[in-house]
Formats: C-alpha cells, structure tokens, sequence
C-alpha cells in the first residue's frame, strides 16, 4: 500500500482563487485526482468536523477525495465500494471513515444518516465505474430526505458522451443544486447548494457553458 506521502500532490496555498480558514495548515497537498478537496474546503471556507459521502471510495489515500478533509479538518464518514479490497486498505491505513461494501446504488439512505447523525451531509463524491453506474447511484438518492452543501460528479464525458452527463445535470438542477463548474478535467461537473454555499464566496469558481476546463485554472490564480 502507498503511504499518504507517497501519493500526496503539490500546490502553494498563496495560489488558490479562494483562501479558506485552515489552508496554511494543509502541508501545501492534496490528494484528489482533481482537486475536489480543495474545492470542497474553498466552498465552505475550511470547515471543521464535517461529514461526506464517498461512492466509490477506491484506495484510502491515492486520488481520493475524503482523506484531506478527515486528516486536517476532523470530518467524518462514509466510504462506500463494491471491491472487497477497499475494506482491507482503509481497515490497514488507519483512516477513520466507515467503510461499506456493497453496490452503492441499493444503499440504505436511513442507515447512512443514522450512522452520520444527520440528514444534511456536507459533501456528496459520485464516482463509480462506468458512468452509467454513477448515474444510477444518483437517481437512487433520496433527495427528499437528504441533502447535500457540495456535490463532485464523475461523469466520464470524455469516454461515454453525454450518457451521464445530460441526465445527471437535469437531476440535479431539478433539485435545486447549482452547477458551478462544467467539464473540470473532462469528466466532472460541481455543484453547491446555495442554502450552505456562500454563493459570493466562490464566484470565482464558475465556469459554465464549456467543453473543459482544467482543476487548476477554476481553482489556483
């Protein structure tokens, strides 16, 4: 297994578009693949103990979204994949997420806030394999009865089109979730919720109406 150094990635706090509380503490890394712990922490300005859910969790530490936020800012949550094996990397790495294995599209959504203790989770990582199985896993969401401040979705575009992409932005605007960033790396859009995003704060953040846009131009100057 890679340690958390091994697979660390490099950026200058002084760059990003948005400073958020906490970020001189980070050891100038991240660990997501395109930086979306980054974006979650800009968008809800360095928040402390907050919680997330991960679908399709892969690795503890190599391109995962969740591990910054729950090493330097105490968050808490979920990790959920079907490979076995996740199980036995996060149980070895000392991470303290849950872990579930099991098909993230048939998840208990009672169980989920239970073991969260809440019913507003703030931040929702959708990235399964292929796309069509993430698009699945969102139509499965039970948005009546939980909500989300920021939501990264994989939608693979560069590989699958619009199979996942159009649909999952009809879902997810229908529910009120704003799309702030289009295409990041040709295979995500990000959405917040203004409810729990300052939407001032991370006006810096849009890009919309386009085919790609890289992590490091939406996030660092």
């Amino acid at each position: 297994m890679k340690s958390s150094k091994e697979c660390a990635l490099s950026f200058n706090p002084t760059s990003l578009k948005v400073r958020f509380n906490g970020d001189n503490n980070i050891d100038n890394t991240y660990y997501s693949q395109a930086m979306q712990d980054l974006f979650v922490l800009g968008c809800l300005n360095g928040k402390k103990e907050g919680t997330y859910l991960e679908l399709g969790c892969d690795e503890p530490f190599n391109i995962n979204n969740t591990w910054l936020l729950e090493d330097k800012f105490n968050w808490k949550g979920i990790s959920v994949d079907i490979n076995p094996q996740s199980k036995q990397l996060f149980d070895s790495s000392g991470r303290t997420s849950t872990v579930l294995i099991q098909d993230a599209t048939t998840l208990n959504f009672n169980n989920i806030t239970n073991l969260l203790s809440t019913t507003h989770i703030d931040y929702l990582s959708l990235d399964l394999e292929p796309a069509s199985i993430t698009l699945k896993c969102l139509e499965s969401i039970p948005f009546d009865e939980v909500s989300f401040s920021v939501i990264t979705f994989e939608h693979d575009a560069y590989r699958f089109g619009d199979q996942a992409r159009t649909p999952s932005r009809e879902i997810l605007e229908n529910r009120g979730y704003v799309r702030l960033v289009d295409n990041v790396d040709s295979f995500e859009d990000w959405y917040i919720n203004t409810a729990h995003v300052d939407m001032d704060l991370v006006s810096a953040y849009r890009h919309n109406n386009i085919s790609y846009v890289s992590a490091s131009t939406v996030l660092l100057h």
